[in-house]
């Protein structure tokens, strides 16, 4: 049991892929679609803008 193992700790569960994530949006975003991506890959805005803004960088 998680909770008997790590009860009140901060746990970090990466996410699995990271760049096949950040992929597909950048794919999916149209520069329109802001909170239809947001939602479809349970992120916010301001991660939206990170991963717009590293492909650039």
């Amino acid at each position: 049991n998680m909770q008997l193992s790590w009860g009140g700790a901060r746990l970090y569960i990466p996410c699995k892929d990271r760049a096949a994530r950040d992929a597909a949006i950048r794919a999916e975003f149209t520069g329109r679609n802001h909170d239809e991506v947001c939602r479809r890959h349970g992120i916010s805005r301001r991660t939206l803008y990170r991963i717009i803004g590293s492909a650039t960088s």
